[in-house]
């Protein structure tokens, strides 16, 4: 136990000396990539993370140009976010409520918070409240898939839906619409990281959690815990980019996390009409070529 504990505090204290582990996630790089495509270079926006991994993800947004304002839930994960980015501009998410002005912001940005929120409904029209009109709204989640063996692989290691504060397990491409749909148009929508890279991570959260836990004689600090996750990153590094090749051969299967852009309007509380599948409308165009004959065919002929 000593000498982990001596290897943990080697990493060094100060997060700058950490941040670089992240680049050993292939996921974490996946995700950052997906800001960059859909929302561009944020120079000169004011732009919000809320659950931001820890301050992980929040500490790389900061990086890429922008006055970012981050949030998380009071607790470990609050700690942890302050370690990583200071307490510049990090503010305590509060039953669901934001405490920062109305239109305060350009861009927000939810990183796979959602689905840790019990009243979800609550939580976007908080979001709709602080972005400014027209603002962008961009929502990472986990994807809800029918059949999913990461569900096997998290609960062999103890990261179930339970141990890692999961309300729901994730969303279907039609209830994130329905989520969005009353404040909210969808812009565009995008499945990533297959299985492998999520297996690669998996080991990564758990081997980096018994890492703290052997270097502590109780429940390890977030401070403890970021120096073992930079660890288990560093270590691993090479398993999760070598899964983020072998991934390319899994070309049946879009991906366990889904984003979305989506641009901010007036609030008006609406039920969306939906096609004879079940799609709504907004969905099946997405899913297609947007504006192309065949979706606007299609979609007046199956409604209802």
């Amino acid at each position: 136990m000593k000498g982990r504990e001596t290897g943990l505090l080697a990493e060094g204290y100060a997060p700058g000396a950490l941040l670089p582990a992240i680049r050993g996630s292939a996921r974490a790089m996946l995700f950052l990539r997906q800001i960059e495509i859909l929302l561009g270079r944020p120079a000169g926006l004011r732009c919000m993370d809320v659950g931001g991994e820890g301050g992980w993800i929040s500490a790389m947004l900061r990086q890429g140009g922008g006055e970012w304002t981050s949030a998380d839930e009071p607790g470990p994960a609050l700690e942890s976010l302050r370690h990583m980015v200071g307490d510049e501009r990090v503010v305590a998410l509060g039953d669901g409520r934001i405490p920062v002005d109305d239109q305060s912001f350009d861009v927000v940005v939810l990183v796979d918070i959602l689905e840790h929120v019990a009243d979800e409904a609550a939580f976007i029209h908080e979001c709709h409240r602080i972005l400014k009109p027209a603002g962008k709204l961009i929502v990472n989640v986990p994807f809800s898939a029918r059949v999913a063996p990461l569900r096997l692989v998290r609960g062999l290691a103890g990261l179930g839906d339970d141990r890692v504060g999961h309300v729901r397990r994730g969303y279907t491409r039609r209830e994130l619409f329905d989520v969005l749909k009353d404040g909210f148009d969808v812009q565009d929508i995008r499945r990533y990281s297959r299985l492998l890279i999520e297996a690669a991570e998996v080991m990564a959260r758990r081997s980096a959690l018994n890492a703290a836990d052997a270097a502590a004689s109780h429940r390890p600090d977030p401070i403890t815990i970021n120096r073992a996750q930079a660890q288990a990153w560093k270590r691993l590094a090479w398993v999760s980019w070598t899964a983020a090749q072998l991934d390319a051969l899994l070309f049946l299967s879009p991906g366990y996390r889904m984003i979305v852009r989506a641009k901010r309007r007036l609030w008006i509380p609406r039920k969306a009409p939906v096609l004879r599948d079940g799609r709504s409308i907004a969905e099946a165009t997405l899913g297609a070529r947007i504006g192309s004959a065949s979706a606007l065919s299609a979609a007046k002929g199956g409604t209802k």
